[in-house]
């Protein structure tokens, strides 16, 4: 009997932390989170590693052993289009949100993520075939569930976000449209301020038909179903002003979570919970994103969407109207949105030595550095030696990017040298050997 009351209270506690990790058209009330640290402030899970998942996460692993040493911790958050009458049916990812955390710069950002982005996707059902194919990206969890994807619909949304905005995401977090409504409704409501009126005379009903919605202007207190309407509704402004609302109703659902005294309410909420949320996210990680988010000032957070000149309208071959991203932008927003506060701190400037003899090692090298903050990359020639082992030199003291570039290339730390000559034109030097890993 013991032994089950532990499994229960485990499991209780797990479902409560994540609350604090949903999205406005999902489930991110980190506020509650908070709550929970509050609640359970003596567990000795409260400086736990993370262990992230996914290869790109690996390197972010590397670089220290305390929480504030971490590089950003990114979460996909996913709301799911299922209707009470599909049941498990696999169902359509309605929001997709990118919730980044910085442990040392005490900084988050949000990016949103239009459902009708037309992406490769790596199993995609054709008929009774799965195959590698371009579909919406808000397919990606339907197919993965169908074709069977290793570790199912969620690990390849995260999968393709990852390799669309070669971003590392390190936790997923998916939630249904009930269970937004309930925790919504179990928090009282939240309070909102409206610069426009919504209105939708076409907004989806659970039973696959339409009805009429209507909110005005000013300070509104929206009850889950209401809420549901501003999250969801894309009448007036399509996919791009919905994106907005969630991102502005999940702030007032931190703001409203940490003025309340919801300590009170948690076995309820645990109990609202139920099994609407599911994530790969730890226990001891989640707490600690509670207590790290909810310290976070509302002017260090911020948020951006994929909009604008980062897409651009496209016809699929069978007719369909999509969004095709502009890599290039893409990658300058997600860069300047999520930077590594430490690596952008210690400013190093890296010269990178191809001693592979590998024809392109080099160019690939700086893009993928790239791509993980390093802003300040050379390249230089080599005298025409062959170097087996792959090492990097610091030369000026920047443990941190020396040790973050050793983490991104599969080093151990005893490859990293220390080397001290007085005033160098570079920082870190970075010498690829023949054991230098593919960095597609």
């Amino acid at each position: 009997m013991a032994k089950s009351t532990a499994t229960t209270g485990t499991s209780g506690r797990r479902r409560l932390a994540l609350v604090l990790l949903f999205s406005a058209a999902s489930l991110c009330l980190v506020g509650v989170g908070y709550a929970g640290y509050l609640a359970w402030t003596s567990w000795r899970a409260l400086n736990t590693v993370l262990a992230p998942a996914g290869p790109r996460a690996q390197g972010q692993a590397a670089t220290g052993q305390g929480w504030e040493s971490r590089g950003r911790i990114n979460l996909l958050l996913m709301g799911l289009d299922r209707r009470p009458a599909d049941g498990r049916i696999p169902a359509r990812t309605d929001t997709m949100i990118v919730l980044s955390v910085d442990p040392y710069g005490k900084t988050a950002s949000m990016l949103s993520i239009p459902r009708d982005l037309y992406v490769p996707v790596q199993m995609v059902r054709v008929g009774s075939r799965c195959q590698a194919d371009w579909d919406r990206i808000n397919t990606a969890m339907v197919h993965g569930e169908t074709c069977g994807y290793p570790g199912g619909g969620a690990a390849q949304a995260r999968d393709t976000v990852q390799a669309t905005f070669d971003l590392p995401i390190h936790y997923t977090v998916v939630v249904d449209f009930a269970g937004f409504q309930r925790i919504i409704d179990t928090m009282g409501g939240v309070e909102i301020v409206l610069d426009e009126l919504l209105f939708d005379p076409e907004f989806p009903t659970p039973d696959g038909g339409t009805m009429s919605v209507f909110l005005p202007t000013g300070q509104q207190r929206l009850n889950g179903e209401k809420a549901l309407w501003y999250a969801r509704s894309r009448f007036q402004r399509a996919d791009y002003g919905r994106m907005h609302h969630q991102q502005k109703l999940l702030l007032a659902m931190r703001d409203q979570a940490m003025r309340l005294n919801l300590i009170p309410r948690l076995p309820e909420l645990v109990r609202e919970l139920g099994s609407t949320v599911t994530t790969d996210i730890p226990l001891e990680a989640a707490l600690n994103l509670g207590r790290l988010l909810s310290a976070i000032p509302p002017d260090q957070i911020v948020g951006k969407a994929v909009e604008g000149d980062l897409v651009s309208s496209a016809t699929t071959p069978g007719g369909a109207a999509v969004l095709l991203l502009n890599k290039t932008k893409a990658s300058a927003l997600v860069r300047g949105l999520f930077y590594d506060a430490r690596l952008r701190e210690e400013g190093a400037t890296v010269a990178l030595v191809n001693s592979s003899q590998r024809t392109g090692l080099a160019s690939q090298a700086v893009a993928y550095l790239q791509a993980h903050g390093f802003e300040q990359i050379t390249t230089e020639s080599t005298n025409g030696t062959t170097r087996r082992d792959t090492v990097i030199i610091d030369h000026s003291g920047k443990p941190y990017t020396a040790g973050l570039a050793a983490g991104l290339l599969g080093l151990p730390t005893d490859r990293i040298k220390v080397q001290r000559n007085g005033p160098t034109a570079t920082d870190i030097e970075i010498i690829l050997g023949t054991d230098a890993p593919e960095l597609n």
